[in-house]
């Protein structure tokens, strides 16, 4: 009984607080661990939809302007200053005051970042010039990339990506800048395949045309431009380039061949070999090389070199989100289901197998749970959920998965538990240094 009295105290004391209280902008450590299952998720304090990225062997999310990584670090590409490889997320630091907006991974080895001011941070392997910070040399920690040795000094950033060798960026008056190796024609510029390890300007998207969106593949690239169209450039021998050719370098930036009558592009992936886009109807388009099926018409092998739609999606389905990687392809689709296809040999695909699929599938999953986003790489996949949490599975060598082991391959992303979870409020009353932490049991967890 003298138990019961004192909660009902301690409640009577925090509720006489409440009126007085605000929500809290920060919350220092708002992640939780489920021991019990291993299921790694970070809870969120505010409205802004998190950011979870993949690679072939690490991972990196980024929620309340924190950035953090996990898996392989052999050559340093978590940013967080060392180079063993971590299970868990741990945090990737901008310095003070500094916060990451936009994150990219390379397919092999190196990350890089858009800083809240729109400067550029990379680190990782910097072989080829990757990292764009003038040495060509690994960093284990965030290094500013060098746009000042060939820009104007107010230039920034507004999207980034990395691919297996080289990145690109677009920049504030919406050109494109890239850097590392230069194979292929991937930097688009007139040196043609000599590597670069400081931003470059890439050659003319076309007269009045500006970048909207980038993505880039192992050596090449495509752009969304402001008309709704797309250019590529870099190495074709799979019809990347998407224009009917596959000739090997491609310097200059060169658009696709059509979607269709009146069709525009929404949104871009690109994977090895292969690019896949949604268009303004909903659904999807895809080309270059179809190994494993990536291209998603129910074939294997061989390439396209002209953008054609996948199999269905499902009656009435349509895309909002599309993620591209080595042999393989996932979108989010309109009702909150999530469907891959290609390469599965580690599972990644989540429909319980290892076997390759030639045709969209789906990811399974609860049916109480909607995906917000999906994230493919050559040997796992990530996925954040429509209520903040976000897992992965596949491929777990290195940690990538994130659960704290290094084993335990999932081919699956998981069940669902009726167990519950805690979610954390948190309030700060003005003047104070008093925050009281509310626990409010909202909803079941994931169980792996």
């Amino acid at each position: 009984m003298k138990r019961y009295a004192l909660l009902i105290l301690i409640l009577f004391l925090m509720a006489s607080l409440l009126p007085f209280a605000e929500p809290s902008e920060v919350l220092e450590d708002a992640n939780t661990q489920n021991q019990t299952s291993g299921f790694y998720t970070a809870e969120l304090v505010d409205s802004t939809p998190p950011i979870i990225k993949s690679s072939s062997t690490f991972s990196c999310s980024l929620a309340n302007n924190e950035m953090k990584c996990w898996g392989n670090s052999a050559n340093g590409q978590l940013g967080i200053g060392t180079l063993t490889s971590q299970s868990t997320p741990q945090p990737v630091s901008f310095g003070f005051g500094a916060y990451a907006t936009e994150i990219s991974l390379g397919y092999e080895s190196h990350a890089c970042a858009i800083i809240n001011d729109g400067s550029v941070r990379c680190w990782g392997a910097g072989q080829f010039g990757r990292i764009g910070d003038g040495t060509g040399d690994n960093k284990q920690s965030p290094s500013p990339v060098a746009f000042m040795q060939n820009f104007a000094s107010n230039t920034t950033a507004t999207a980034i990506s990395a691919g297996a060798q080289h990145t690109c960026a677009i920049l504030n008056y919406g050109n494109v800048s890239c850097w590392g190796r230069g194979y292929g024609s991937a930097i688009g510029i007139p040196l043609n395949n000599y590597d670069q390890n400081s931003p470059q300007a890439t050659n003319s998207l076309g007269v009045g045309r500006t970048a909207v969106n980038i993505s880039l593949g192992y050596q090449f690239a495509c752009a969304i431009l402001d008309n709704g169209l797309v250019s590529c450039w870099g190495d074709g021998n799979y019809g990347q380039m998407g224009n009917g050719n596959t000739a090997a370098n491609n310097p200059t930036p060169t658009p696709t061949n059509s979607f269709g009558a009146n069709r525009t592009v929404v949104s871009i992936a690109s994977g090895y070999d292969h690019t896949c886009v949604i268009l303004d109807n909903g659904s999807v388009s895809c080309w270059g090389g179809n190994s494993y099926g990536a291209l998603g018409r129910g074939t294997e092998g061989g390439y396209s070199s002209n953008p054609a739609l996948t199999n269905s999606l499902g009656p009435n389905r349509t895309a909002v989100s599309i993620s591209a990687g080595y042999s393989n392809t996932c979108v989010v689709l309109d009702n909150g289901e999530a469907k891959c296809w290609g390469y599965n040999g580690n599972g990644q695909l989540g429909d319980g197998t290892t076997t390759s699929q030639y045709s969209p599938t789906t990811v399974l999953m609860s049916s109480e749970l909607r995906f917000s986003s999906i994230e493919i790489s050559s040997g796992h996949n990530c996925a954040v959920f429509e209520n903040g949490h976000a897992t992965c599975w596949g491929s777990n060598t290195y940690g990538q998965l994130g659960d704290g082991s290094f084993s335990n391959n999932r081919i699956v992303p998981f069940t669902y538990a009726t167990a519950s979870r805690l979610e954390f409020t948190v309030w700060k009353i003005p003047q104070s240094k008093i925050t009281l932490y509310l626990s409010v049991c909202k909803e079941p967890f994931l169980m792996t």
